[in-house]
């Protein structure tokens, strides 16, 4: 999600460079096959590893002061969030995901409607399946 919010700004300095955009909502259930993808290959991948004088020559300086391992950045701005600000987003989260599938499965449906509509309603299965079988 990170990808998505202000790229322009310097990610060194997360207390200035943050700020949620609500347009990315739209496009969250793709964000999200994305997020499950790079787990599937960060998974199945193989990590690569090294030789030993290889590994020898790369060590980090006790003393640099650029070190993110010693000196992490100031602040964490997910502590700063407000309960009420998770939850709403939370909520639009799962509004708009719920809205995404609608949309998706109404134009398949439109598709199967122009090609004879030989294949039964996704929507209609959708749309009793969120009501929980009460349409």
């Amino acid at each position: 999600m990170l990808g998505g919010h202000n790229t322009y700004s310097n990610m060194e300095y997360p207390k200035t460079s943050f700020t949620p955009d609500v347009s990315l909502l739209a496009i969250t259930p793709v964000l999200w096959l994305r997020y499950l993808g790079r787990l599937l290959s960060i998974n199945t991948s193989i990590t690569p590893r090294f030789s030993e004088a290889i590994e020898a020559e790369c060590q980090i300086d006790p003393n640099d002061p650029h070190d993110l391992n010693k000196y992490p950045p100031e602040g964490n701005i997910q502590d700063k969030l407000s309960l009420r600000y998770k939850l709403v987003f939370a909520a639009v989260l799962f509004l708009s995901t719920i809205v995404m599938l609608i949309f998706s499965e109404f134009y398949i449906d439109s598709l199967d409607a122009v090609k004879g509509g030989d294949y039964p309603s996704l929507l209609d299965g959708l749309l009793s399946m969120l009501s929980f079988g009460m349409l």
